[in-house]
């Protein structure tokens, strides 16, 4: 899953821009968030980020992408009875978050 998100990062990041991976235990639950210095989500792309199929806006980046990748990381983190969301950061960028109970 972490390669799979950090991969897409790399895939909407400039040269100088840059990814952050973090984590965190709180209250008996592992975090872990993916922020990226790129162009961020479209809005209606938050909507519908995690579905079978879905390629991001920019296609010449996405040629070789089946579009299951991040609906795939949401049904691995669903299985581990956690939660996964996708939001802009207000410096700009993407982030990709998702937590599961230890």
């Amino acid at each position: 899953m972490i390669e799979n998100i950090v991969s897409n990062a790399i895939k909407h990041t400039s040269t100088g821009d840059s990814i952050r991976l973090e984590v965190f235990f709180i209250n008996r639950s592992l975090t872990f968030r993916v922020t990226d210095s790129g162009v961020g989500f479209a809005e209606q792309e938050l909507a519908v980020i995690f579905t079978k199929y879905r390629k991001g806006n920019n296609s010449g980046i996405h040629k070789s992408s089946a579009g299951l990748g991040l609906y795939i990381c949401k049904l691995i983190v669903e299985k581990h009875e956690g939660t996964i969301k996708a939001y802009n950061h207000g410096e700009g960028g993407a982030v990709i978050e998702f937590t599961i109970p230890v």
